[in-house]
């Protein structure tokens, strides 16, 4: 193989004329040169393609929601007030859910609670969970238990019980003998709907009227009691922050 080559001498070049190369040292040279080449065309630090962002993670349904301050968050206020099923007396001119609301939001304030509060009962024209506004999560008086994470949950049972303490009711002898601490007149399903036992729209507390009514004591679907009570007992309201 021939091939020409030129010397530098002093900034000019100078040929040397033709060279004989041998054929391996030929191939070396040119093996190089692709070596040479192939370097100058790698970046000095690899590119990565772009990368799209992740979206943040969203825990779902099953996630704590954010309560705000927790000086502000809602709560559910069990108010063991003695209530017999005639909430509303026949010479009161107030509706007996109203009645009810009173009654909530005044024992709320002697116990210095404040806040607006909704009793957690339904008539024969309207649901419980209608009347309430869609202002969750609610919490135990603490504010720090989640009970309610959103309104939609008022329609499955509370996350945890109610009453904080560790007491469970006789269910057997409350429902007998109308003697209960830890229940509240509803007139509500597990739906937050009404059903036919109210106590005449609670308005009466005499034999055979009955009303369905919620249990604090117990958590999910089991916090409608699995069946109603004579209208003679004294029981609690449940009372819901708006």
């Amino acid at each position: 193989m021939i091939r020409f080559e030129t010397r530098a001498t002093h900034g000019s070049a100078e040929a040397l004329g033709p060279q004989r190369v041998e054929k391996g040292s030929a191939r070396a040279w040119f093996m190089a040169a692709l070596v040479v080449a192939a370097a100058a065309c790698v970046p000095s630090e690899l590119e990565r393609p772009n990368e799209p962002e992740l979206p943040a993670f969203d825990g779902g349904a099953e996630s704590e929601p954010d309560g705000g301050l927790e000086s502000e968050r809602k709560r559910v206020f069990f108010f063991r007030n003695g209530t017999l099923g005639k909430i509303r007396d026949s010479a009161d001119s107030r509706d007996s859910l109203g009645i009810a609301d009173e009654d909530c939001t005044s024992g709320a304030e002697r116990t210095g609670l404040g806040g607006l509060w909704r009793a957690w009962l339904s008539s024969s024209e309207i649901d419980a969970i209608d009347r309430v506004s869609d202002v969750g999560p609610w919490y135990r008086l603490d504010r720090k238990t989640l009970l309610f994470a959103s309104k939609a949950e008022l329609a499955e049972g509370p996350r945890t019980r109610i009453d904080p303490t560790e007491q469970t009711e006789d269910w057997e002898s409350c429902a007998r003998s109308g003697s209960c601490g830890l229940t509240f007149w509803s007139g509500t399903d597990l739906y937050g709907r009404r059903t036919s036992d109210n106590c005449l729209d609670w308005t009466v507390y005499n034999r055979p009227a009955i009303a369905t009514v919620g249990r604090a004591d117990v958590s999910g679907p089991s916090w409608v009691a699995a069946s109603s009570i004579l209208c003679s007992a004294y029981l609690a309201l449940l009372c819901i922050e708006q």
